[in-house]
């Protein structure tokens, strides 16, 4: 299925300006698999954005082969007139990131120095458009209910807040094993299935 989305891609004319894939796309984090990966966007022939998803680094050196061939978990650009802002969301533990102890709704989301790095990216952004891309959603008052574990519990107010204060109107993530979209405080969020 995913070499039939890449084919379809590759196919585009006009061709995109870059291929995101919002995580979860090289379990169990071995560098084979993110090598794997790797072969199979090859095709595209255009830039391909990787989200850390948290089965991206189930493996204990997971990490290490997500930045080696991907670059970092938290980065943004600019094209045209929309600033694209990619960052780390993810639940469990990955690297030094420990798991909340305060219930199994806390998924843990963003870290603080991710929040730290959203909020300088769209403070410095002059683009009139601002779209986050990021593995795990917020929890948006259970929005994803029956499996409301989907969403992140710790920081989203100021996760929201951050959106809000800077206009950012589109957030596209994945994590969840849905299709969905939602409109919470005039911000659209977008789940594509996953990974």
């Amino acid at each position: 299925i995913f070499n039939q989305l890449v084919d379809q891609v590759r196919r585009l004319d006009p061709a995109p300006v870059f291929f995101a894939n919002l995580g979860d796309f090289a379990g169990p984090g071995t560098m084979d698999r993110h090598e794997h990966y790797l072969r199979f966007v090859e095709p595209l022939g255009v830039p391909n954005l990787c989200a850390l998803g948290n089965h991206d680094v189930d493996d204990e050196r997971g990490r290490q082969s997500f930045d080696r061939l991907h670059g970092p978990s938290n980065f943004h650009f600019k094209y045209g007139n929309t600033r694209f802002v990619v960052l780390r969301s993810v639940p469990g533990i990955v690297g030094d990131i420990e798991i909340p102890t305060d219930g199994p709704l806390a998924g843990l989301g963003p870290r603080e120095d991710d929040l730290v790095f959203l909020a300088d990216a769209l403070e410095r952004a002059t683009e009139s458009n601002r779209v986050v891309l990021m593995h795990m959603p917020p929890y948006l008052g259970g929005h994803f209910a029956p499996h409301a574990e989907w969403g992140f519990t710790q920081r989203e107010d100021e996760f929201l807040e951050i959106l809000r204060t800077h206009n950012v109107k589109l957030v596209c993530s994945a994590h969840g094993l849905a299709f969905d979209t939602v409109v919470h405080d005039g911000i659209r969020f977008v789940m594509s299935g996953g990974g």
